[in-house]
């Protein structure tokens, strides 16, 4: 999966998981049911697909990079020694054919492996009556030119390893999608209760959004601002306690975040234990203002409030 479908699925899973905390509240919309299911079995098909592509069921991929490193040290080894043999024979042709560095064989290109690796063992095997005293031995080249066929014949097998792996990514793709239908048709249904349920609605929308990857250790990024000028609010409070299986987790490692809006209006936490929080964002003049958001390891949670005046 790339980083746009771990997002994509990581929201599926956030927000299935407020669904069912807050099924009191949707199922008994019309059609809910029937869209639900779709979203779920959506869900459940990429976890599958995301699985199967974690693991190298065939191990062809595996093997290829272990044959192609275990080649690059065998004919480095052999090709240091032949140098040290050309060198003291004064055979600079021969020096050149076989000198090579370490990098030059570990970095090269398939193709180019084969190429070198025969090169130097057929110069080895042409001098093979004069390398024993450099520790080239008939052995030496026979285990050479064994891995060297092995990792030839690798080479078609993880190519068809990579083809299914690439289809199972056009797999999750195309799952991907249907899911995210699913979940437009609930996010109709869902407008029936815009306000006949605020609170719900507003959390649902937050967590209905995709999420930022790649942006280490920073968790969560949000900004508070006054809803009718859509001017920063600076020191409000933000307080976040993270649920558990739809309660709120007591007090203690797991207890609440505290944190206050700066003179921007913005707020952020660095590192914060995955879960599903309860916002609550107060200042004195505003209206409290409630919300849910979800974190996950390696993603970046955004939060915009918006608090409005209260009523004197």
């Amino acid at each position: 999966m790339n980083s746009k479908q771990i997002s994509r699925q990581s929201m599926f899973v956030r927000v299935d998981f407020f669904l069912i905390v807050n099924s009191a509240i949707v199922t008994t919309l019309p059609n809910y049911s029937q869209h639900y299911a779709e979203f779920v079995a959506g869900i459940n098909t990429i976890k599958i697909l995301s699985q199967e592509q974690m693991f190298d069921k065939s191990g062809f991929i595996t093997t290829k990079k272990r044959l192609k490193l275990a080649l690059a040290q065998q004919a480095f080894d052999v090709s240091k020694k032949m140098q040290a043999f050309a060198t003291f024979t004064g055979q600079d042709v021969l020096l050149s054919e076989i000198r090579f560095t370490e990098s030059e064989l570990k970095y090269a290109s398939d193709e180019e492996l084969i190429k070198y690796a025969q090169g130097i063992h057929n110069r080895a095997q042409a001098n093979i009556a004069d390398l024993a005293n450099y520790d080239i031995t008939s052995e030496t080249l026979t285990t050479l030119l064994s891995t060297l066929n092995s990792f030839e014949a690798s080479i078609p097998n993880a190519s068809i390893d990579k083809a299914a792996r690439k289809e199972n990514t056009a797999q999750i793709a195309a799952v991907i999608k249907t899911t995210e239908k699913a979940l437009e048709k609930i996010d109709v249904t869902i407008e029936i209760i815009r306000l006949k349920e605020p609170q719900f609605y507003n959390e649902y929308k937050n967590l209905r959004k995709p999420v930022e990857t790649g942006t280490g250790s920073l968790a969560l990024k949000g900004i508070v601002t006054d809803a009718e000028t859509k001017q920063p609010v600076k020191n409000a409070n933000i307080v976040l306690t993270i649920k558990e299986n739809g309660s709120l987790v007591s007090a203690g490692n797991n207890g609440k975040i505290v944190k206050t809006s700066a003179t921007k209006g913005g707020f952020y936490i660095k590192l914060m234990p995955n879960g599903i929080y309860n916002v609550e964002v107060s200042k004195n003049g505003y209206s409290k203002q409630k919300a849910t958001i979800a974190v996950t390891n390696g993603e970046l949670t955004r939060l915009n409030i918006e608090l409005a005046k209260s009523v004197e």
